[in-house]
């Protein structure tokens, strides 16, 4: 079963650590980060199901900046920690976006209990726009269905969300797909679906998905006739 991924930030060391203990022995995987430096990429790089903000982070006002990655994570919720509790900062947290305001000090089991209610479902993959529904192998776009995917289709987009902004070679295509190890004889296959899954991600520009054909051998045959062997990779930016 795939874990729930929790980023908790707070410059409370102690209070993070603590935390990240107790959700872990709950079965969540924890990241733990105590300031705002990065935190877009944390986000990016961790993709957490739920991120737990606190209103206070050093110098820093966890909801002014909570609102910023909004904007750029809009399907993220956030739930707010904190031990200030008047009507007009909890007022502030939500009208920002967030899903709830929990005060400090509070307990895992509380804790436990919000992170249920509200995190991302672990059965939806997010790209950017995007939502691909594990169950139902199927894409939507701002929540509208663009396609009930083939078994194919839904295998190969599977894999590239998996792994965003990594090198997807052919072998490892032809492995996921047909659980072969060499992707030549199924070339023209891949080539046909990486074609079908790029066309229906183009209604999002910000989504990319790249062919690379890598050099990894020349042989010179005759004057004007040499032989080049490629590796075909595929990275989904």
């Amino acid at each position: 079963m795939t874990k729930l991924r929790v980023l908790f930030v707070d410059d409370d060391t102690e209070l993070g650590n603590f935390v990240s203990m107790a959700l872990t022995s709950l079965g969540y995987k924890v990241h733990f980060q105590n300031s705002l430096i990065g935190i877009e990429s944390i986000i990016e790089e961790f993709s957490p199901s739920i991120i737990l903000f606190d209103v206070e982070i050093g110098q820093d006002n966890g909801i002014d900046r909570a609102k910023k990655v909004l904007s750029k994570f809009k399907h993220v919720p956030i739930l707010f920690v904190s031990s200030h509790t008047d009507a007009k900062m909890i007022a502030k947290g939500i009208s920002t976006g967030g899903v709830a305001y929990m005060r400090k000090p509070f307990s895992i089991t509380e804790l436990n209990a919000y992170i249920r209610r509200f995190a991302l479902d672990v059965n939806i993959l997010k790209i950017a726009s995007y939502s691909l529904d594990i169950r139902e192998q199927s894409l939507f776009y701002n929540d509208t269905l663009i396609k009930k995917l083939s078994k194919l289709e839904f295998k190969l987009l599977e894999l590239l969300i998996s792994h965003k902004k990594a090198l997807i070679t052919k072998e490892q295509i032809a492995q996921t797909l047909w659980r072969v190890n060499s992707g030549e004889e199924y070339e023209a296959n891949i080539n046909n679906l990486i074609s079908k899954i790029r066309e229906l991600l183009s209604k999002d520009t910000s989504v990319s998905l790249k062919t690379i054909r890598l050099l990894i051998s020349y042989i010179k045959m005759q004057k004007n006739y040499s032989i080049f062997r490629y590796l075909l990779c595929v990275m989904f930016l």
